[in-house]
């Protein structure tokens, strides 16, 4: 396993980390419990969680039972906290999904300093641990563009969206000062504001995030145009999930859904993947692979973790297998000539999952 190390931190990530967005609802805690003691056995120290997760987040039974899962996982196994890193978030606008225990969050500022300290001591308990080593926002409160969207259309909020980023990095400074978090970071953003976070942190002198999360993979490479050169050139390297494009650059849902996957269960959930770009272009990289001989996921992750701004790849997976397969793309050796040749894909199917 390569370890690379984080920025402004005292901690190293492993190349890949191990994403848990199905803990608690796709995997029981068996499962969860196995694909954890693999990812470890196999050197990734990375997990990456939310207080959201599992996802989709709409089925209340299951809400926050993936920290709950990796919690008591660390407590029957008896895991040394401090050889994993462990990734949580806070969540940003929701609408009537999780919040069980305080149905008034979706109506009050859910990214106010009360709301996330709370919801820190309850990642904490769910998690069994005494610190989170990075806590992201989970996606910003503000009018921007994630999850799918392209063309920015500007909406002016009815807050300040400065006094709320700089209120936002004060209180990750308490959380801190506090011991409950070591660092923080941002996922689902822009370039304008992973600018803004660092710009509010320098002028008043408070801690920068170190991380960013973003979605990044064959299907979706728009980190490219603004991200990258702010995550090379300030050392905020990119924990890259969607990597294998929530499956679809697998190869296996080419000929319809696999039964009982997260497309046959949610056609529409996860559309930016299944739109007929998405699958058009699949179909190319997908034969990409089979000529040069490499399996499509391993070629998907590869090309990932070759990126200069890549601090880590999550893996998230629902069977061992799958895991396994992500392993061993670390092995996995794209000649220049397929290099070139995804290029030429990507020209023709520039963004069509965004």
């Amino acid at each position: 396993m390569k370890y690379n190390k984080i920025h402004n931190t005292n901690l190293k990530a492993s190349l890949l980390s191990l994403g848990t967005m199905t803990f608690g609802a796709q995997n029981n805690f068996q499962e969860s419990s196995q694909m954890l003691d693999m990812a470890v056995d196999n050197g990734i120290n990375f997990i990456d969680t939310a207080e959201l997760y599992p996802s989709p987040a709409d089925e209340h039974h299951n809400a926050h039972h993936t920290e709950m899962f990796i919690g008591k996982w660390i407590k029957t196994k008896k895991i040394n906290r401090d050889n994993l890193v462990i990734v949580s978030k806070v969540m940003g606008p929701m609408s009537q999904l999780i919040e069980l225990d305080n149905p008034a969050r979706v109506c009050i500022n859910p990214l106010s300093g009360e709301t996330i300290k709370s919801s820190v001591d309850k990642i904490l308990s769910r998690l069994n641990t005494n610190y989170i080593d990075i806590l992201l926002v989970h996606w910003p409160l503000r009018n921007s563009n994630f999850f799918g969207k392209l063309g920015y259309i500007h909406q002016q909020e009815d807050f300040d969206v400065n006094k709320h980023i700089q209120s936002t990095i004060e209180t990750m400074n308490e959380l801190i000062e506090s011991g409950k978090i070591r660092h923080y970071g941002v996922s689902n953003e822009t370039a304008w504001g992973l600018m803004k976070y660092i710009q509010i942190a320098d002028k008043e002198n408070l801690p920068r995030p170190v991380v960013c999360q973003n979605p990044y993979s064959l299907l979706n490479r728009s980190y490219e145009v603004g991200m990258a050169e702010i995550s090379i050139r300030e050392k905020i390297g990119l924990m890259a999930y969607s990597v294998i494009g929530g499956g679809i650059l697998t190869g296996k849902h080419i000929n319809g859904f696999v039964k009982n996957s997260r497309y046959d269960l949610r056609p529409d959930y996860y559309s930016r993947y299944t739109n007929k770009e998405s699958l058009d272009a699949t179909n190319e990289y997908v034969s990409l692979a089979k000529k040069y001989n490499i399996c499509p996921t391993q070629m998907a992750i590869s090309f990932v973790n070759k990126q200069q701004f890549i601090l880590s790849t999550i893996t998230g997976s629902t069977k061992t297998k799958h895991l396994q397969s992500y392993i061993d793309s670390l092995s996995a050796d794209l000649p220049n000539e397929l290099l070139t040749e995804i290029e030429q894909i990507h020209r023709k199917f520039t963004y069509p999952a965004p």
